[in-house]
């Protein structure tokens, strides 16, 4: 396990993966949460509908990148799968209903491979200490939180945003 971190810590990284993926994927996503709800700890709430088959292949990424966040963050690849049975599950039917090749361990690796860039790195772990804050996170906030760590936004104007956020309405 990554030293001094809880479990909640690690569903903040894995959603955090998801999330990062979902934007570098450009996938619609509305939501990020670590917020229990029945057997779920976290989750990451998209608009899913696949209509081709580039479309599946990069839903399936989406889909092992919260894995792959956990080995990207140096986590075996046996924890790190601890808890994704579901995501698997998923990736296992779009492979059969799309026909993508290669198969679960083949876009794993495709995933891994995505988050251990740095500019993923240092985006997951940028979402997953405002989910840990927050507990959830709306679509706008994780676009903001990527563009932070990509150096496209300053913490200051995303601190800004979120006042702003939270204002009511001009009326007018």
């Amino acid at each position: 396990m990554l030293t001094g971190t809880t479990s909640l810590d690690l569903v903040a990284l894995h959603e955090a993966g998801h999330a990062v993926a979902h934007v570098r994927l450009q996938i619609p996503q509305l939501r990020a949460s670590i917020i229990e709800a029945g057997d779920t700890v976290g989750s990451v709430r998209s608009q899913c509908e696949v209509w081709s088959r580039d479309e599946a292949a990069a839903m399936a990424i989406a889909y092992c990148s919260g894995y792959a966040a956990l080995v990207a963050a140096g986590l075996a690849e046996t924890e790190a799968s601890a808890g994704c049975d579901s995501d698997f599950r998923c990736v296992q039917d779009l492979v059969v209903a799309w026909q993508l090749e290669g198969g679960l361990d083949q876009i794993k690796s495709a995933a891994v491979s995505m988050m251990i860039k740095p500019e993923n790195s240092s985006a997951v772990s940028l979402v997953a200490r405002e989910l840990l804050a927050n507990r959830t996170l709306d679509d706008d906030v994780i676009d903001l939180l990527v563009d932070v760590a990509d150096g496209h936004c300053s913490r200051d104007a995303f601190d800004r945003f979120l006042v702003a956020r939270a204002s009511p309405p001009l009326e007018g």
